[in-house]
């Protein structure tokens, strides 16, 4: 960390003046001063260059029972765009944002393979309809930020292995940079989903609790949060709960091992296993409208798929005892009975749970959770503490 150094101070200074200004409707520079501690003579000058940035605006003035009215502020929302994208198999996600994470454009493209050329191609193309609307912002474009499904090193952007994807050693972050001429930031999808629930919930003060985003979709993941902060592991590849051990000698798992969570709970293997005894093929879709309908075969292979995914969450609320485990992706589709299935097993294998309540929900933002989350990595790096 830089000390000593005024303009690492000068930007510390900022960093806390521009997210007080983000967590308030709207505030004067009194409140700012003695919110923040710093002098009035500090916020002045950081105000007024927050306001020639576009990031701030003047909206009136506030009650005062003495002197004058003071003057009220306003983040600026809408003074930039960023764009936040999920990869996934044969399929790109994607949202634009303001500053503050509100959605104002969605994509959904699907690929003809899953080579990085063909997906940075589709977010080239994505990234080309949003800069129209970019263009007429004071700040313009931000950046990008991609999940991707697989183990990340988020520092570099580099893609390690995506087995579902079969990527391996790829620089993702170095390539699109390149392509786009725009900061690009890249990590595991469901580090980022996670990352967006913070976005979704703050009423709920979720930032500040222990979260666990479980993403159930053709693999599973899990983005743990503690403190506002991603729990990465030593080199960042924490997460990987699709690659839990569950049955010894079970099926062979893309990753290479046997008996891996994804192959008894993912919505790949839920499809599978219902085709397999209806002769049938069947898109996500179609298994939800036969779920809706009451198929007593659909409704035996979710109980299974349930009965699997509560094991793994039972573990992983003996392992952190978080407040909240969010599930997201393709998952939230199959409704509360799904959720009553999940809840009946971790009942009967968690002990911790007999001791700590846990919150098990969907996500909100269903199957978008890792795009905005993706979003989410560019503005935490926009706004974020210098180092």
């Amino acid at each position: 960390m830089r000390t000593g150094d005024q303009t690492y101070i000068k930007e510390l200074n900022t960093s806390i003046v521009l997210n007080l200004l983000r967590t308030h409707a709207t505030i004067s520079r009194t409140e700012i001063a003695k919110k923040s501690g710093l002098n009035k003579a500090t916020i002045t000058s950081i105000i007024d260059d927050l306001l020639k940035a576009s990031l701030v605006e003047e909206v009136g003035t506030g009650h005062s029972s003495v002197g004058r009215r003071p003057v009220l502020l306003h983040f600026h929302a809408d003074a930039g765009v960023v764009i936040g994208c999920e990869i996934g198999i044969g399929e790109v996600r994607a949202v634009m944002t303001n500053l503050s994470g509100d959605v104002l454009g969605r994509w959904h493209e699907f690929t003809k393979d899953d080579r990085p050329e063909t997906h940075m191609l589709w977010i080239e193309r994505i990234v080309s309809h949003a800069q129209n609307h970019a263009n007429l912002t004071p700040l313009g474009l931000l950046g990008v930020g991609v999940g991707v499904p697989g183990l990340v090193n988020y520092k570099k952007g580099t893609v390690l292995n995506a087995p579902n994807l079969r990527w391996e050693h790829i620089d993702f972050a170095a390539m699109l940079q390149e392509r786009l001429v725009t900061p690009v930031y890249v990590d595991n999808e469901a580090n980022a989903a996670a990352l967006g629930e913070t976005l979704v919930n703050p009423e709920e003060s979720m930032d500040q609790e222990t979260l666990v985003y479980v993403s159930v979709g053709n693999g599973i993941g899990a983005g743990l949060i503690m403190n506002n902060r991603v729990l990465r592991g030593a080199e960042g590849l924490s997460g990987e709960i699709g690659h839990m051990m569950i049955e010894e000698n079970g099926r062979l798992c893309s990753c290479g091992s046997y008996g891996c969570l994804e192959m008894y709970a993912s919505v790949r293997r839920l499809l599978q296993a219902y085709e397999s005894r209806v002769s049938q093929r069947v898109t996500v879709e179609k298994y939800v409208q036969r779920l809706e309908e009451q198929d007593p075969v659909a409704l035996q292979v979710l109980e299974e798929m349930g009965h699997y995914l509560g094991i793994g969450v039972a573990n992983i609320i003996n392992m952190y005892n978080p407040s909240y485990v969010i599930l997201g992706n393709q998952v939230t589709q199959f409704g509360v009975v799904f959720l009553e299935i999940v809840r009946k097993t971790i009942r009967q294998r968690c002990f911790v749970g007999s001791y700590s309540s846990v919150d098990l929900r969907f996500s909100k933002l269903g199957e978008d959770s890792c795009a905005i989350g993706a979003a989410n990595l560019v503005l935490r790096r926009f706004f974020a503490r210098p180092t």
